[in-house]
C-alpha cells in the first residue's frame, strides 16, 4: 500500500512510459503523461492525477506579449 499523499487515479491498467502513446510533460522534477484530460504521474504502485500550478512561469490568464519563439510571430493567442 502506498502513503502517497497526492491524488490518485483509481483503476488505471495502462502503463504509461515512452512510447506509450500519450503525450510526456516535464513537469517540476518528473514527467507526467496527458492522459484523457488528465496529467497523469504513474509511480510506485499506483497512478497520481497533478495538475499544473499557477505562477508567472505559467500564468492563469492569456499573454498576447510574450516572445516565446515556441510559434511563428504571427500566432494568435485567445
Amino acid at each position: 500500500m502506498s502513503t502517497c499523499n497526492e491524488p490518485h487515479h483509481a483503476h488505471h491498467d495502462h502503463q504509461h512510459g515512452p512510447n506509450c502513446g500519450h503525450t510526456a510533460i516535464r513537469h517540476g522534477d518528473h514527467v507526467d503523461y496527458l492522459h484523457d484530460g488528465h496529467l497523469h504521474h504513474p509511480h510506485g504502485d499506483h497512478v497520481d492525477e497533478h495538475g499544473i500550478e499557477v505562477s508567472a512561469k505559467n500564468p492563469d490568464r492569456c499573454t498576447p506579449d510574450h516572445n516565446c519563439g515556441g510559434h511563428a510571430p504571427d500566432h494568435v493567442h485567445g
